[in-house]
């Protein structure tokens, strides 16, 4: 099967704003949050080429972003809240940056199985295509287990 890949957003600087005027402030703003940073992606796909019932070509329009936190009340804090902050902001991108590293290394193994499948219904695709994305959470989950979501690797933010 012919597989086209067409990118979508490949976007490693989404920013939120951290509504807070000190690090005690901050801290709270994290605890109320599921997540400080986030990974998210999707493979959006379609078959672009039928024939006799059976696809020929796909296109896959793969995406991902992630999401930081920015503070607009860092510049106003104490030197030592600044580096701990930087610490953990650093972790933090390191830790969403593994994410996007677990699926670029899955996405190319999803289009050699599509080209290695020939001509196939859209119901031996579609399986395909969500048991290599399975793969991928599978491995992102396991990752955020070793790291227990991070805690084990990133600064925590600090209440001096």
């Amino acid at each position: 099967m012919k597989v086209i890949v067409n990118w979508g957003e490949r976007n490693t600087s989404a920013k939120y704003k951290v509504k807070a005027k000190d690090v005690a402030e901050a801290y709270k703003f994290f605890q109320a949050r599921k997540e400080a940073g986030t990974f998210e992606w999707r493979v959006p796909w379609k078959p672009t080429s039928v024939a006799q019932n059976k696809v020929t070509e796909v296109t896959l329009s793969p995406w991902f972003r992630i999401t930081m936190p920015t503070w607009p009340a860092y510049r106003d804090q104490p030197q030592n809240v600044k580096d701990n902050w930087d610490a953990m902001w650093k972790d933090l991108f390191a830790h969403e940056k593994e994410h996007l590293r677990i699926f670029e290394s899955g996405f190319p193994k999803l289009v050699d199985e599509l080209e290695a499948l020939g001509p196939a219904t859209r119901a031996d695709v579609k399986p395909l295509i969500q048991k290599a994305a399975q793969a991928i959470i599978k491995a992102q989950e396991a990752f955020d287990r070793k790291t227990e979501n991070g805690k084990t690797t990133i600064t925590p933010l600090k209440i001096p």
